[in-house]
């Protein structure tokens, strides 16, 4: 398959290498690397290195509270793109959680998004276990806000969702 495609458009592999360290019960460090070709938007027929590292460290500091943090980084050719992302989950009660979420993406040439931009969103979300063991229930209420850099624009969806799961 295409980096961002059902179907191949290049004709070429896309190889992939990741390793994860977990140093103790609640350290988790997971990075990834993967490189492929990938046709440009800008000449037909014309076809550009695409690469992307991403990392991911989850911290455990205790049965309840969990912090993560995520880096990727990518190019295609000369132009670059990255982003950041971290939350916070507190485990308020074996069946409820709070987590709150912050991403940024740099990608101001517009290799990743297509539309050349800076983006930042924040999200709190409130995940309640209705029901547990092999069949769980869960609910999920959630706020995100987009934020834009210029013109400053503040837009905020609320969402209510659920899901089942037969584990």
């Amino acid at each position: 398959n295409g980096w961002n495609n059902a179907t191949e458009l290049s004709g070429d592999k896309t190889f992939a290498l990741g390793a994860t360290v977990k140093p103790s019960a609640g350290v988790t460090w997971i990075a990834n690397y993967m490189v492929g070709k990938e046709p440009t938007r800008d000449v037909a027929g014309d076809v550009e290195t695409r690469r992307l590292f991403d990392t991911t460290l989850t911290v455990a500091a205790s049965s309840r509270l969990t912090f993560m943090a995520n880096l990727d980084y990518g190019s295609e050719g000369d132009v670059k793109w990255w982003g950041v992302a971290g939350y916070a989950k507190l485990q308020a009660r074996d069946n409820w959680a709070l987590v709150g979420r912050y991403e940024y993406l740099d990608d101001t040439h517009g290799a990743f998004m297509t539309i050349g931009q800076k983006a930042q969103t924040v999200t709190l979300t409130s995940d309640h276990l209705i029901a547990g063991g092999r069949r769980a229930f869960e609910t999920i209420v959630g706020f995100r806000a987009p934020i834009r850099s210029w013109p400053v624009r503040f837009n905020a969806t609320i969402g209510i969702g659920g899901y089942i799961a037969i584990l």
